[in-house]
């Protein structure tokens, strides 16, 4: 009887070390860099040419409100390979030297918003002409879940705009990445305020960027001394073992 009881207990043991240590695992952040591989803007009149990667978002004499909208594309399958979901994320968008115009004395800021782009990669970045199907994705480019928002203005010219992207963004993109979908895009809109935001901008090597932190499961310190103990625990109950085994099934001289 007390052999089993030896062998019940150290099977217990051994699950209950292998059961405890999902428990010791934590998170650490680690830094991610992805750059834009692609960007554009849509005039509200459904117009853009793939071949233009000028950002620029807003109100011109010539575009009506509610002005040009951008978008930018990335690539996360290094992403996607570690596994690893996104933890924070900001985004920089390089906005040049007199990129930022007001038209108004009285605001001569500018609320620059982010949203979510339900725009398949392939027609998002393809030539429209002006027409129903280049308005309707103007209008993705600025409706949907909010991203993230700045203020912006001439003290900006020259300057990376830099936005924190929200939780409900960072659940969104880790959501898409993990049904496969590698590349995303993310919208821009001029959202409150008459101006011009990104002029003359060209997407160029380093100008728009999403870095940020990626979480990574880690055993905690103490995880190594758990599982030292757990061996220790398991060779002492099979030496009890043994030495019962031995007592009850004495060899013959």
């Amino acid at each position: 009887m007390y052999i089993w009881l030896t062998i019940v207990r150290s099977s217990v043991l051994v699950v209950a070390l292998f059961a405890l240590l999902p428990s010791v695992q934590k998170a650490e952040a680690v830094p991610f860099t992805l750059p834009a591989i692609d960007a554009g803007s849509y005039s509200s009149e459904g117009s853009h040419q793939a071949s233009n990667q000028n950002y620029v978002a807003g109100i011109f004499t010539s575009n009506p409100p509610p002005g040009n909208r951008n978008f930018f594309v990335f690539d996360a399958t290094s992403i996607a390979t570690s596994k690893n979901p996104l933890q924070t994320a900001t985004l920089s968008i390089f906005n040049p030297n007199n990129g930022f115009r007001s038209f108004s004395s009285l605001n001569p800021s500018a609320t620059f918003s982010l949203f979510n782009v339900t725009t398949s990669i392939a027609d998002l970045t393809a030539s429209n002409g002006v027409g129903i199907f280049g308005r309707d994705i103007h209008q993705d480019l600025g409706s949907g879940t909010l991203f993230g928002s700045k203020q912006v203005s001439s003290a900006d010219n020259g300057q990376f705009v830099r936005i924190d992207l929200t939780t409900a963004a960072v659940r969104e993109i880790n959501d898409g990445i993990a049904r496969g979908n590698a590349a995303f895009a993310i919208g821009g809109a001029v959202t409150e305020g008459n101006a011009v935001i990104f002029g003359n901008s060209s997407l160029g090597q380093g100008n728009v960027i999403l870095s940020g932190f990626s979480a990574v499961s880690a055993p905690e310190p103490g995880t190594l001394l758990l599982v030292a103990s757990g061996i220790v625990g398991l060779a002492r109950w099979r030496l009890i073992l043994l030495r019962t085994l031995r007592s009850a099934c004495p060899l013959s001289q």
